[in-house]
């Protein structure tokens, strides 16, 4: 039968016992994962099974990606006393590529990296996600005024994880759902963040502001996303 790392997963939590090989299988797979997620190339992820998830003590709803990131962890601090690689903050777009960005390319996604790396952007750098925020919202209310549905690209896991850790970091009470990745909820949700720092007390209405501006856009139109990938 062919390995996968839900098998593998699933084999482990019968009998508590991995052999090398399949730990060096799963090893494998962090690895591809890590390059996809570098290069922007991971789509909808597969969601691990709430089992799987209750025997990695982490919240149902996660994907496999970060399951198996969880597993890594656990079996070397199991077997070892320590870790040799931190499996989950690797997922996050590590520091080197916001060292390869030429600066003068100024885009969404390089602001967003830049934000989980330093936990910071400039004043300018969060005008032109606003701009880009309300710019999506006219283009979207264009489209399905006239009947076409909005194409929603699909945001890496290292994005959606990194703008999580900022949200805990922040006591921020809500999180970014990877079980619906899409590009245009994580400018949204990293508006919303942002927010925080700009108010002494913030009202309920103002948590998700910008979040619920484009759901609440979709809703009107009963419309869904249609998803595809973020390159």
């Amino acid at each position: 039968m062919e390995l996968t790392c839900q098998s593998v997963l699933e084999d482990w939590i019968a009998n508590r016992k991995i052999s090398s090989e399949k730990i060096s299988f799963l090893e494998l797979i962090h690895k591809k994962n890590l390059h996809n997620l570098q290069n922007s190339k991971v789509g909808i992820n597969e969601i691990c099974p709430a089992h799987i998830c209750d025997e990695l003590d982490i919240p149902r709803g996660n994907n496999m990606i970060y399951a198996l990131a969880q597993f890594l962890d656990l079996y070397e601090f199991q077997r070892f006393g320590f870790l040799f690689n931190n499996h989950k903050n690797n997922l996050i777009l590590d520091n080197k590529i916001q060292n390869d960005i030429d600066q003068k390319d100024i885009n969404e996604l390089n602001i967003l990296i830049e934000l989980i790396a330093n936990g910071k952007i400039s004043e300018s750098k969060k005008k032109f996600l606003i701009n880009n925020h309300e710019t999506r919202l006219e283009k979207m209310d264009n489209l399905m005024t006239n009947g076409i549905d909005w194409e929603g690209e699909i945001c890496p896991f290292g994005i959606i994880q990194g703008l999580n850790e900022i949200a805990n970091k922040k006591n921020y009470i809500y999180r970014l759902d990877d079980n619906y990745p899409y590009w245009d909820y994580a400018i949204a949700f990293t508006l919303d963040l942002l927010n925080i720092d700009n108010h002494i007390k913030l009202f309920e209405k103002d948590f998700k502001k910008r979040f619920d501006e484009i759901s609440n856009l979709m809703n009107y139109f009963g419309n869904k996303f249609k998803p595809h990938l973020f390159f």
